[in-house]
């Protein structure tokens, strides 16, 4: 009984441990990500928050938006080109990482996530574009 429990702790750890992986395989720091989007020939900054957060937040320079709570939100990303680099965030990293995910499901090579997401692209002060005004 104890051998069984101990393997199935073993591979419930083993599953927990490679999904922690799976889920964070695209992950940049704030400087590896503005560095990269720099040395990028093909770079496309994908901001999936919604318009709101950006009017408050700021925005990285030359970033795109799609709404990750819109509804037609998949269907815009299938509209995107695979052979380009994408580098996503959000708020906090999160919408990102499920985004960086749908487009590699979707065969998308290039993906990558601002860990932490916007806020840590403050705490790192990193250029910031706020809306202008109307």
């Amino acid at each position: 009984m104890k051998a069984t429990v101990s393997i199935l702790l073993h591979l419930f750890l083993i599953l927990l441990f490679s999904q922690c992986i799976a889920q964070t395989k695209y992950d940049l720091t704030a400087k590896e990500f503005q560095a990269e989007v720099t040395n990028s020939k093909n770079a496309v900054i994908l901001d999936v928050r919604e318009q709101d957060e950006a009017n408050v937040m700021g925005a990285i320079k030359n970033s795109m938006r799609i709404d990750f709570y819109k509804s037609d939100f998949e269907r815009q990303l299938s509209q995107l080109d695979p052979k380009k680099t994408y580098f996503v965030y959000c708020a906090g990293g999160v919408r990102s990482a499920k985004t960086c995910k749908i487009l590699s499901d979707k065969g998308f090579k290039n993906v990558y996530n601002l860990k932490g997401g916007f806020s840590s692209w403050e705490a790192a002060k990193l250029p910031i574009e706020m809306p202008k005004a109307n």
